[in-house]
């Protein structure tokens, strides 16, 4: 996975929300510290990647892809290392990745009640797409 621009420390609810908006998206209230927020190149698709940490140092990593990628969307994966869970809105995957079923339950539960999506920016999307 290759990150675009560079890696960015970011720290507040504001940062996070700057780059979501790209996807149509908002979090209503954070859903815990963010040590990494910023695009990168995800199977082929620019992609937001966030990484959250809690107090005791677990780490998830939460990817947002619009639908329009070119990749397979998975709902539930695991493999030796890590776990994930698939969240799918209106134009967007939302994929969230750790190690520890716990953590990665009690992140994607804390990311389903806090992320809106502009419906606005929504229909826009899709009027600009129905009219190339």
């Amino acid at each position: 996975m290759q990150h675009l621009h560079g890696a960015q420390e970011v720290n507040t609810l504001e940062q996070v929300n700057v780059k979501l908006a790209r996807f149509g998206g908002h979090f209503k209230q954070s859903v815990g510290k963010t040590v990494f927020a910023n695009y990168c190149d995800f199977e082929g698709v620019t992609s937001l990647h966030l990484i959250y940490e809690d107090e005791n140092k677990n780490r998830v990593s939460v990817f947002v892809t619009p639908k329009n990628g070119n990749f397979d969307f998975v709902k539930d994966f695991s493999n030796d290392q890590f776990i994930g869970k698939g969240l799918s809105y209106g134009d967007a995957h939302v994929t969230v990745v750790g190690e520890d079923q716990q953590i990665l339950e009690q992140y994607s539960q804390k990311i389903s009640q806090n992320l809106d999506w502009e419906i606005w920016f929504l229909i826009k999307r899709h009027l600009f797409i129905l009219l190339q």
